[in-house]
């Protein structure tokens, strides 16, 4: 049976992960389809911004798993 704090942890791994391919496939379409994003004029811009917001739950995931993983 997993217990409750197990349930979180994997609830928020989840999110993570969630967000991180959210913010993939944002960076992708940047990439593939910038002519059809009317409403960002700065291409580089947004794209380095998906990266950072991808930086960000990589280093959560990452720190999840370092200091609240398997114990």
């Amino acid at each position: 049976m997993v217990n409750f704090r197990e349930r979180r942890i994997k609830a928020l791994e989840d999110f993570y992960i969630g967000k991180i391919n959210m913010h993939v496939m944002n960076a992708e379409t940047y990439f593939s389809n910038s002519v059809g994003v009317g409403e960002h004029t700065d291409i580089q811009e947004s794209i380095d911004k998906e990266i950072g917001y991808i930086a960000e739950y990589n280093d959560k995931l990452e720190i999840l798993k370092q200091y609240f993983g398997e114990k």
